[in-house]
């Protein structure tokens, strides 16, 4: 495969993003974008797609790619392709490699500069054939990486739905296999309201409890002999990997749940990983028979509104302990009748880890290959693809 060394101005130019503040945007079908992804929509684009997006002012450097028409605002730069032939795919990849991110030229607001940009020399397959292969073989990993995290959103939506239809609205099935409430089950009045015949209420203090997780002595990003994987919110996003060692920390495993406690994502609930609870998250350990923990975690999801919104803190926000404990939940005096919501809801889990693994593969895979195809360390000119 023959590599050219080129500078970038020869290749490509950026286009000044648009502005289009966010009171003059109309909610549409196309995509408007800031420096760091997607901001909000429109009615109408002002780029045609495919397009990359790359981070002007705020987020430097970052790089986002949309395949339909869309929006970029005044904080962004558009890249266009010289050679209108180019593999625009290609080229989202590779400003990937490039960490543009450390080209800041500005001291109070961080800035991208477009000739410093344009003189950035840069090694890059000559035909663009194999640049079109290169971002096939990319491009197919995040299609594949895409397919499990919406097949994890479609799943989490169902349990969602199931979880208030039976646990919510009490439209479980009745003898004859008809929605309860609806049918004229019996009911009877409580601290909640109208409830079923056989259910009780309790408060979430009666069968949960919340262990905010220490700091340990020693975090690494390295897993050495006796260190176990540190669960922080990055962590379990999949956008990082700690380790740490302390003889004396909270421990966790995929059965459990582990909920934010601090930042702009307090509240939010995940499914937990075999580690150690970092000082940032809680692990809610269930103290009853009653529930299972699935059955707390899609609580929680159909709660999550209403707890973000009794955060306390004004700069950074934080869970509200006692808003938490004092949740009412209404259950069945005999969960017998429930065991397979329960089972469905764990197989829910098993099958989103398994999907979240298989994420975490592919996305090592793929930022394995991204530089070795990048540079030519990777032949795909006799690749037929």
């Amino acid at each position: 495969m023959d590599i050219l060394c080129k500078y970038l101005g020869d290749e490509v130019r950026l286009l000044y993003g648009k502005g289009l503040v966010k009171d003059k945007r109309v909610d549409g079908k196309y995509l408007v974008y800031g420096s760091n992804g997607v901001v909000g929509t429109h009615n109408e684009f002002y780029f045609r797609g495919p397009g990359v997006i790359i981070g002007r002012k705020g987020t430097v450097g970052s790089v986002t790619y949309s395949d339909n028409d869309f929006w970029a605002i005044d904080t962004t730069y558009v890249l266009e392709l010289i050679d209108k032939e180019d593999s625009i795919i290609f080229w989202y990849y590779f400003l990937q490699t490039l960490n543009l991110g450390k080209m800041n030229t500005h001291s109070a607001v961080p800035g991208l500069n477009r000739d410093q940009f344009y003189n950035i020399r840069v090694y890059i397959p000559k035909n663009i054939t194999d640049r079109e292969k290169i971002a096939r073989i990319l491009s197919s990993l995040d299609e594949k990486i895409e397919i499990n995290r919406k097949i994890n959103e479609n799943l989490e939506e169902q349990a969602k739905a199931i979880f208030k239809r039976w646990f919510i609205d009490y439209e479980f099935p009745n003898e004859e296999g008809k929605p309860y409430k609806s049918s004229g089950g019996e009911m009877f009045e409580s601290e909640m309201g109208l409830i079923p015949k056989g259910w009780k209420v309790l408060t979430l203090k009666n069968i949960m409890k919340l262990t905010k997780g220490k700091k340990p002595k020693v975090i690494g990003s390295v897993s050495l002999s006796g260190y176990r994987l540190y669960l922080t919110l990055d962590v379990l996003s999949g956008n990082d990997e700690l380790y740490c060692y302390d003889s004396k920390m909270l421990e966790t495993t995929f059965d459990d749940n582990l909920i934010v406690a601090d930042g702009l994502k307090s509240g939010s609930i995940y499914y937990s990983k075999n580690g150690i609870v970092s000082s940032t998250m809680f692990k809610a350990e269930v103290l009853s028979k009653d529930v299972t923990n699935d059955y707390i975690y899609f609580l929680f999801k159909f709660h999550e509104k209403s707890i973000k919104d009794n955060n306390t803190g004004s700069a950074i926000p934080h869970l509200d302990r006692k808003y938490i404990e004092n949740i009412k939940i209404c259950i069945p005096y005999d969960n017998k009748y429930f065991q397979h919501i329960y089972d469905y809801m764990y197989n829910i889990r098993l099958r989103t880890i398994y999907n979240n693994n298989q994420i975490e593969i592919l996305t090592q895979i793929r930022d394995t290959l991204l530089p070795k195809l990048i540079s030519g360390e990777i032949d795909v000119s006799d690749l037929d693809i």
